[in-house]
Formats: structure tokens, C-alpha cells, sequence
């Protein structure tokens, strides 16, 4: 069983553990047993008079399978279900806007989380633990994805990193921004929907995600950092738009099944290691614009023929690293 009691706070309506107050300082605050919650070893039904889930309600109630949430909710808080180990399932409800810092960090059983409109922050750690995802939708009126949100404006740094059970991405228009390895290590990741609000994909986004085969990058993103889909095995295609001037270090490193690149007239820079150890790659085509070429950024590519402008940069660098070379 679980041995713990529980107190709503009047004026808040906010739900929290007795253990963690003096309680009997307390007189006008509502008590409520165990009984009271129809609580039992896996299942917990929180009554409609409860607002916010406090700090640390729940933690480390391990036979915890279920959790029913009434509509009155509005906030999960920091730790409230962290260490639940045997939580199978989170539904949150419609009125729910925040999910606090490590409120499921730890609920290593957990095969179905979903969360829906109007939830606008999901924060750092918030379902840490949750590895075994097959398809995220986030929901649009996310503003923030923190740090390890899963181990707004942005999704935060590691937030997926190695859910490797994660096959499909679909991200809101509202993120501007994919953060330091958010999808790193995600090894089952095949299709991600990346929208026109995006504008970064920084450092190491998708390192890592073997079973990526395409990825289009939109119009709207101008930079891509270093080794953002560095090891991407099975990449076979990439689209790259006008609006990126620099292909950056080591972003397409070792992505072994790629064919065939074409840069747009608007990149000026191949950085060093930019396309290393792509032993498929068979056909680059590089602009006019392009005047640097970084170191091998294109060794170990046995079997690359590079086409661009005679008379250009590309062609002097070809011939300089014999790289078969074919004007267009």
C-alpha cells in the first residue's frame, strides 16, 4: 500500500503530502486519507476539487499504475509522480498548462504519455525515463521543451535523447528552435517533420538516428550546426534550402548512405569534415559561391565525383585533392 496522507490547501486548492509540512500547524487545511482518493496499489483517482498537483506527491510510489486526473487540474508540479517505476500510463486532461521539472522523471514502465492542448511548458526532466516512445505529436500550444525532457520556442537540449524506441516526430509550428542533441541517439527515428517556423538546428540534433532516411530542411532554418546528423547511417536524402550559407563541421559526417548532395548558390563555406566518411556519396554539386572548402571535407568518399562551374573554386579544389571533377 501506499503509506502516505494527503492535504488540499484551501485557498489554492493545490494537492500536497503531509510529510511535507508540520501538519498539525495546519488546522483549517482539508485532510484527505487514502481512503478518500479510492486509492489503492496501482491506481490513484485524484478528486475535482484538486487544482495543482504539489511538489512530491507521488514520488517513489512504485505499484502505481494508473493515474486519473480530473479536469480541475491545471499544473503537474516538480516530482510529483518522479520514481513511480510501475506508471504505465499518463492521460492529461485539456485544462492541464504546465508539467513541472522531473514531475515523471524515473517512470521506467511508462509506454504511453499524451499530452494535449493547452499545455505551453513541459519542463526540464519532465518525463526523463521514458525511452520507449514510438510517435511524439506535440501538441501546438507548447511554448518550451526543457533539458531531458524525455531523458514554445524551443525543444530543449536532450530532450529525446535516446528514446530509441521513437520512429516519428511531428513538431508544432510554435518551436523556432531544435536544441544541442534534442533527438541524439534516437536509433528507430525514420520520419521527422520539421515546420517552417523553425530557424536552428543546433549542434548534434540528430547524432546518431541510424534509421533516418530524409530529412527536409525548411526554408525558414538559417544555420545548422556542427554534426547535426553526424552517423545518420541510413540517410539517403537531404534537402538543403537558399538560406543556409555554411555547411558546418562534421554535419554530415559518416552518414554512410548518402548519394548524391546538392549545395544551394547561397552557401559560401564547406566546413572541415563536412561530408567525411560518406562512402556512398557519389555526386556533390557545388556552387559558383562556394570559395572554402575546409579540410576532408570530403575524404573518405571514394567514389565522389564533384559537378560545378568551371572555372570556380570547386574545380580548382577537385583537381587539387584528385576528385574526379564535371563542369555543369
Amino acid at each position: 500500500m501506499i503509506e502516505t496522507e494527503f492535504y488540499i490547501e484551501d485557498e489554492t486548492g493545490v494537492l500536497k503530502r503531509c510529510s511535507d509540512i508540520l501538519r498539525y500547524l495546519y488546522d483549517y487545511l482539508d485532510y484527505i486519507s487514502i481512503a478518500d482518493f479510492g486509492i489503492d496499489e496501482e491506481k490513484i483517482i485524484i478528486p475535482d476539487s484538486v487544482t495543482e498537483i504539489g511538489e512530491n506527491v507521488f514520488e517513489g510510489c512504485t505499484s502505481l499504475k494508473e493515474i486519473v486526473l480530473p479536469g480541475s487540474v491545471t499544473v503537474i508540479g516538480n516530482r510529483a509522480f518522479s520514481g513511480c517505476t510501475s506508471l504505465e500510463k499518463i492521460v492529461l486532461s485539456n485544462s492541464v498548462t504546465g508539467i513541472g521539472e522531473d514531475a515523471f522523471s524515473g517512470c521506467t514502465s511508462l509506454k504511453e504519455a499524451v499530452v494535449s492542448d493547452p499545455v505551453t511548458e513541459i519542463n526540464d526532466g519532465a518525463l526523463e525515463g521514458y525511452t520507449s516512445p514510438k510517435e511524439a505529436a506535440i501538441p501546438g500550444s507548447v511554448k518550451r521543451i526543457g533539458l531531458r525532457v524525455f531523458t514554445g520556442t524551443e525543444i530543449g537540449r536532450f530532450a529525446f535523447t535516446g528514446c530509441t524506441s521513437l520512429e516519428k516526430i511531428v513538431i508544432p509550428g510554435s518551436v523556432t528552435e531544435i536544441e544541442v542533441e534534442a533527438f541524439s541517439g534516437c536509433t528507430s527515428l525514420k520520419e521527422i517533420v520539421i515546420p517552417a517556423s523553425v530557424t536552428g538546428i543546433t549542434a548534434g540534433a540528430f547524432y546518431g538516428c541510424t534509421s533516418l532516411e530524409k530529412i527536409v530542411i525548411p526554408g525558414s532554418v538559417i544555420r545548422v550546426e556542427e554534426y547535426a546528423f553526424s552517423d545518420c547511417t541510413s540517410l539517403k536524402e537531404v534537402v538543403i534550402p537558399d538560406s543556409i550559407t555554411e555547411i558546418s563541421f562534421d554535419v554530415f559526417h559518416k552518414c554512410t548512405s548518402l548519394k548524391e548532395v546538392v549545395i544551394p548558390d547561397s552557401v559560401t563555406v564547406v566546413a572541415a569534415g563536412a561530408f567525411y566518411g560518406c562512402t556512398s556519396l557519389e555526386r556533390i554539386v557545388l556552387p559558383d559561391s562556394v570559395t572554402v572548402i575546409g579540410e576532408d571535407a570530403f575524404s573518405n568518399c571514394p567514389g565522389l565525383t564533384v559537378f560545378a562551374p568551371a572555372g570556380s573554386y570547386a574545380e580548382e579544389y577537385a583537381r587539387e585533392n584528385g576528385i574526379p571533377f564535371e563542369s555543369i
